[in-house]
């Protein structure tokens, strides 16, 4: 049994890595061609909060896990 949560919960957690992924480098592309400051400030605010979004997700994963 505990083989098959882990199984689940590493492709689970596989599957949110790759979301992240996908999301950072949209927002990091964005962030490239924003021409004006503020736009460059708000994206820089949207990659920090996808990254304490992603951090603390996966923590709790880990928590629920244990």
């Amino acid at each position: 049994m505990p083989g098959i949560i882990a199984g689940g919960a590493g492709r689970y957690a596989e599957s949110l890595q790759t979301e992240f992924d996908e999301n950072m480098q949209q927002l990091e592309q964005q962030l490239q061609s924003a021409a004006s400051l503020p736009a460059q400030e708000d994206l820089k605010r949207q990659i920090a909060e996808t990254e304490a979004r992603h951090r603390k997700t996966l923590k709790s994963l880990c928590y629920n896990l244990y």
